[in-house]
């Protein structure tokens, strides 16, 4: 999942222990699987959620499971908040206890104040200065991808600004596009700019969406069919190439025969055969709906 170029860099001496190391923090719109997460040893700090008047912390008052199917089942307004300063203070407090320094990889401020909280909990912290905050201008797998990759530099023994420094490379060759197959959850979350809330009473339209350099969301289709979905997709990896040893990472959302569709078709049209399928987390899934999918390189 990891380029080759990013490898080359990371040479992992194991007399050192893992201890001399920065812990690397997330959160959870990463879309990072559990195994992953203890793959890369990285804590993954959840977003607040409320519906219906009531606010769930995912892993602290419900399970993963269980804020699914409430987001699945209701149909009102749901909002998301940015991750608590407290919580993440506590966890950054954590690692600082263990004689470690923290990086913390985070969403754009764009979409989230979540930086913002985390310059707050910073300065609650007993050594702040042992505290590195890097903006991830993306969302999704593609955030996750610079956690990974933020996870092993450091374990390499990479300096923070070093690793900061190798995470915009990354970041520069990233892309990602997404296909949502519900547009009342875009608006419903505010996501929608102007045009799409024009369209979002016509059920049978489902935008393709990607994220300009800086974060910002762009429309660059709009379809009728989960089909033609999976053509624009597949349209969007072939103008962007992929190098060899490039993953294709494949996000879906309660889909996993469209993702399956979606990965055939890669192989088939573009020869991709380095491909990896996500379920995608909590998160995106309140914005983007049941059936969406995504792809990220």
């Amino acid at each position: 999942m990891i380029s080759g170029r990013l490898r080359s860099l990371i040479r992992t001496d194991r007399r050192r222990s893992l201890l001399n190391y920065p812990a690397i923090v997330s959160e959870s719109s990463c879309s990072l699987p559990e195994s992953l997460q203890d793959q890369f040893h990285i804590r993954v700090v959840p977003h607040s959620v409320n519906i219906n008047g009531q606010e769930y912390v995912e892993g602290i008052n419900i399970s993963d499971a269980d804020l699914r199917k409430l987001l699945h089942a209701n149909t009102g307004k749901v909002t998301t908040s940015a991750v608590n300063p407290r919580l993440l203070a506590e966890t950054f407090e954590s690692i600082l206890r263990q004689d470690r320094s923290v990086i913390f990889v985070g969403l754009p401020p764009r979409f989230s104040c979540t930086l913002q909280n985390a310059q707050i909990a910073r300065q609650m912290c007993s050594r702040p200065e042992q505290i590195f905050i890097y903006d991830g201008k993306c969302i999704g797998i593609n955030l996750g991808k610079l956690a990974m990759a933020a996870s092993q530099l450091a374990d390499s023994g990479r300096t923070p600004d070093f690793i900061f420094s190798q995470l915009d490379l990354l970041r520069q060759r990233m892309v990602s596009a997404l296909w949502s197959s519900d547009m009342s959850a875009i608006v419903n979350n505010g996501r929608a700019n102007e045009l799409l809330k024009r369209f979002a009473s016509v059920i049978s339209i489902h935008p393709v969406l990607t994220l300009t350099p800086d974060g910002a969301p762009q429309l660059i289709r709009l379809t009728r069919t989960l089909a033609q979905g999976i053509d624009a997709l597949i349209d969007f990896i072939k103008a962007r190439g992929m190098a060899p040893g490039e993953v294709l990472c494949i996000g879906h959302f309660e889909s996993p025969a469209a993702a399956a569709q979606l990965a055939a078709k890669a192989r088939e049209q573009l020869g991709t055969e380095q491909i990896v399928i996500l379920e995608g987390g909590n998160l995106l899934y309140l914005h983007l709906g049941a059936g969406s999918l995504s792809v990220s390189i």
